[in-house]
C-alpha cells in the first residue's frame, strides 16, 4: 500500500486488516448474482488516500472495484446516476454498495493516454468534448436528483458561504506549515470576498443552467473515447 498520511488513516477503510477480505467477499457475491464467476486471484491497482480499486478476472471479462474515501462518497451513487441517463458515456455499472462507497464496473477500454500522443491527442480530444458537453446538457436537468443523492453543491448561490467556511477553517488551510496557507495570503483571501460573492451572484443569474462538473476530466480518466469515468464531480 502506498504510505498515506496518519491523519488520513482514521477514515480510511482500506488501512484496516479485514478490508480486503470483505471486499473480495462482497465481488464475489455481487457478481455470482448476475451469474459471473471470478475466474482468478483478485488485484490491488492501487490504494491512496481518495480511492482504492482492484482488478478481477471473470468470466464475462475484466472488472474494476473502486472504494471511494468518504469525501468522494457520492462516488458511486453518482455512476450510477450517469449511466443510466446516458449508458454510451460511461462505464458499466455491475453493482454498488452507496453507504460503503463501493462500486463495481465493467472494464471501459484503454485511457485516452494510452492511445495517442502530441498532434493527435489534440484531435481525439475534439471527439470527446463534445460527447462530455451532450452529457452535462442532459445532466442539466437532473440537478435536483443529483443533489439529493449527496453530488456536492457548487452551485455559485452556494460557493461564497463554503469559500468563507473554508477561511474560517485554519487546519484545513495548514497555516504556519510547510505546505499550507501564508497568513498574508488568508488575509488577501479575505479582502476579495466581496469581489467573489458579486461575481457569483452575477453569474447565479445567467441562463446557464446547472450540471454535473467534472474535477479531473483528464486523458487518463476518459476511455475508448466514449466512457468518461466519474470521479471528484459536483454540481
Amino acid at each position: 500500500m502506498e504510505k498515506v498520511d496518519a491523519r488520513l488513516t482514521s477514515f480510511i477503510p482500506w488501512t484496516e486488516p479485514t478490508w480486503t477480505g470483505s471486499v473480495h467477499s462482497w465481488i464475489t457475491d455481487t457478481l455470482g448474482a448476475s451469474g459471473i464467476q471470478v475466474t482468478d486471484q483478485i488485484e490491488t491497482v492501487h490504494h491512496k488516500s481518495w480511492s482504492a480499486v482492484l482488478r478481477a478476472p471473470t468470466s464475462a471479462g475484466t472488472v474494476y472495484f473502486k472504494a471511494t474515501s468518504p469525501t468522494f462518497a457520492h462516488e458511486p451513487a453518482l455512476t450510477s446516476a450517469l449511466a443510466a441517463l446516458m449508458p454510451e458515456r460511461t462505464p458499466e455499472v455491475l453493482g454498488t454498495d452507496v453507504e460503503k462507497g463501493w462500486l463495481l464496473m465493467r472494464d471501459a477500454g484503454a485511457a485516452l493516454r494510452a492511445q495517442a500522443t502530441g498532434d493527435d491527442l489534440l484531435d481525439l480530444w475534439e471527439t470527446v468534448l463534445p460527447q462530455f458537453a451532450d452529457l452535462q446538457q442532459r445532466a442539466a436537468d437532473q440537478s435536483g436528483t443529483l443533489l439529493s443523492i449527496g453530488v456536492p453543491d457548487r452551485r455559485p448561490s452556494v460557493l461564497p458561504a463554503l469559500f468563507e467556511r473554508l477561511l474560517n477553517d485554519r487546519g484545513a488551510l495548514l497555516l504556519g506549515e510547510a505546505d499550507g496557507l501564508k497568513e498574508e495570503d488568508l488575509q488577501d483571501a479575505r479582502r476579495r470576498l466581496p469581489d467573489l460573492k458579486h461575481l457569483c451572484s452575477e453569474l447565479a443569474c445567467s441562463s446557464v443552467p446547472h450540471s454535473v462538473h467534472h474535477d479531473d476530466f483528464h486523458d487518463g480518466n476518459v476511455f475508448d473515447l466514449a466512457r468518461v469515468l466519474w470521479r471528484r464531480s459536483s454540481v
